[in-house]
């Protein structure tokens, strides 16, 4: 079971059916056009707003959602297995810079293994903040290590330029 407990959109790509994607002046259809963009442009979004992303430039304004190609820059979601499950593969991207966390509660002396299917291998802490793993690791593919205290371990991918995708799989036993 996964369960999303925070999404931030940080940037997005113009991918609009009708280009060019219209700027508004405000998050409505009824409002000024102060610009366009060709689809392929990367925007920093600011914030969110009914279906709207405001971004910064090349003029400040908003653009509708719908017609970018986007996904959670800051995420946070947490990770649990369903009765008798004891492992499962995860794949994401990034658009852009971001920090993608999966929390997963696991018992002291419990085995964790994670594989990389695709992308960077990812950071891995203990509940208590040690870093088992350091990451992203472009080398490594595989990690398996006793669990040395019963909480929430984070398993950690970091993006700090277009963005990438990425695959894994996690098994605790």
């Amino acid at each position: 079971v996964r369960a999303l407990e925070s999404c931030v959109v940080q940037m997005a790509v113009v991918n609009d059916p009708e280009p060019p994607l219209n700027i508004r002046s405000a998050p409505t259809t009824e409002s000024n056009i102060v610009g366009k963009l060709n689809n392929g442009t990367y925007v920093s979004v600011l914030k969110e707003q009914d279906g709207w992303f405001q971004i910064p430039s090349p003029v400040t304004g908003w653009i509708a959602k719908s017609r970018t190609t986007h996904h959670c820059g800051e995420k946070v979601e947490r990770v649990s297995f369903g009765t008798g499950q004891t492992s499962m593969t995860i794949a994401d991207k990034f658009v852009g810079t971001g920090s993608h966390q999966y929390l997963f509660n696991a018992g002291e002396g419990q085995t964790m293994t994670i594989v990389s299917q695709d992308g960077a291998f990812p950071l891995v802490k203990a509940p208590n903040g040690e870093v088992l793993v350091e990451g992203p690791d472009e080398q490594r593919d595989r990690w398996s290590g006793t669990l040395p205290a019963t909480g929430d371990y984070v398993i950690q991918f970091d993006s700090n330029f277009r963005g990438y995708s990425y695959s894994f799989s996690v098994e605790i036993r």
